[in-house]
Formats: structure tokens, sequence, C-alpha cells
């Protein structure tokens, strides 16, 4: 799309931020994953499944070859007929004693969320300097690569 034609994507962008012409990808989304989460919990508790926070390092348990349950760190075991390994960065080393390697592909990243506004923006934005995205609440969400490697971990 060039800039006179960009008010039919979004007409909150500015035509003259726009480089001669740019890509236009109606088809273009993103989930916000703490909403994701939320959802995908509530859906979890209510077909009766049991969600454990904070419970420290805990050692999935085996049945042969099949996962049978959880030891928490608390010493306690909760038996289950399906277990979920979510442990963020940890859980490569989570599941290695299980037989099961899953790369470390931990990226360093920041998210910026804005403070609620007016902004009607619909589209996702990639461009040179940032990508923005409209984000639940009227926030947008910013991110970008360019400070990877000032972030220490």
């Amino acid at each position: 799309m060039t800039r006179d034609s960009l008010a039919q994507a979004d007409a909150q962008v500015e035509a003259a931020a726009l480089p001669q012409a740019a890509i236009f990808n109606s088809g273009e989304g993103w989930v916000s994953l703490p909403h994701l989460v939320a959802y995908l919990a509530q859906q979890l508790r209510a077909l009766g499944g049991e969600i454990v926070e904070h419970a420290g390092k805990c050692e999935v348990l085996r049945d042969g070859q099949r996962a049978s349950g959880v030891r928490l760190a608390s010493g306690n075991t909760l038996y289950a007929d399906a277990v979920l390994v979510a442990c963020s960065p940890a859980t490569p080393d989570m599941v290695a004693p299980l037989g099961v390697t899953i790369p470390n592909g931990l990226l360093v990243s920041m998210l910026v969320i804005t403070e609620p506004g007016t902004h009607g923006l619909k589209a996702v934005l990639n461009t040179p300097r940032a990508a923005v995205r409209p984000n639940p609440g009227n926030t947008l969400a910013l991110d970008h690569d360019w400070y990877e490697e000032a972030i220490q971990p």
C-alpha cells in the first residue's frame, strides 16, 4: 500500500510516517499472552484440572513411560492422567530426566505496554523503529530488537 491508500487499512496511522510503500497484511493478528493464559486456566479448572502455582522445584512422576503425576517441593504428590510442564526457562532442565530434550531457545526480550488511551489503532505495525499493536484495555504493546544487546539477564 502507499501513503494514499493507508487510510483504507487504518486511518489512525499517519501517512507521512510511512516510507514510499508498505506491506499491509489484513490477516495479521496477535495474542495477548496474559489473557490467553487466564482463559486456558479457566478452561482447565472447568474440566476439573488443578493449577498449583509457586510449588517450588517439582518432579514429574512416571508409570513406565507415561507421566502419572507430580511430586511437589513440599513432598506432597499429585496424581494425574496428564501432566503439563510449564516452568518457563526451567522447562528444558525439568524434562531432561524424562529423556526429553528441548533446546533452550530463550531469547532476551522486552515488551512495553502503554497506559490506556483512546488510540483507535487496529493494525499491527512492524516498522524499522518498533513493532506496535493494539492491546487489551485500550493500551498499545511495543517491542523491537534494537535494544536486545543492552538487556542484562
